[in-house]
C-alpha cells in the first residue's frame, strides 16, 4: 500500500519585529520673545510616541525643566517667557533643550529680550 500524503507544512510565523526605536528630529525654533507678548513656536519630530523632556538653561544652569507627551510624526508648542513650570524668563540668553534621553538631544539657543 501506498504511503499516506504528507500535508505541506505551514510555513512558520514571521518573528515579530521590535518597533522603530524612538527618535528625535527636526527641532526648530521660530518666533521671539521679545515684549510681554513675545511667543516662540517649538517643534520637533518623533519616529513613536514618547514623553519629551524639555530644559531652559542660562549658560550650565538648569532655569527650568519640565517634560510632556507628544505623539509619533512632528509637534509644535507655543513657548511664552512664563515658562509651564511657572517661572518667568529674564531678559537674557538661554539655551532650550529637547530630549528624549540623555543621548537623543537637540538644543536651540534663545533670546528674551
Amino acid at each position: 500500500a501506498p504511503a499516506p500524503a504528507t500535508p505541506p507544512a505551514a510555513p512558520a510565523p514571521a518573528a515579530p519585529q521590535a518597533p522603530a526605536a524612538k527618535r528625535l528630529s527636526a527641532v526648530k525654533v521660530a518666533g521671539t520673545l521679545k515684549g510681554s507678548k513675545g511667543q516662540l513656536r517649538v517643534s520637533f519630530s518623533l519616529t513613536r510616541s514618547a514623553t519629551v523632556r524639555f530644559t531652559v538653561k542660562s549658560g550650565r544652569k538648569a532655569v527650568a525643566t519640565w517634560t510632556r507627551k507628544a505623539r509619533g510624526g512632528s509637534n509644535r508648542f507655543t513657548l511664552k517667557r512664563k515658562l509651564p513650570t511657572g517661572r518667568t524668563l529674564k531678559r537674557g540668553r538661554y539655551t532650550l533643550s529637547v530630549a528624549l534621553n540623555p543621548s537623543a538631544q537637540a538644543s536651540a539657543a534663545i533670546r528674551v529680550r
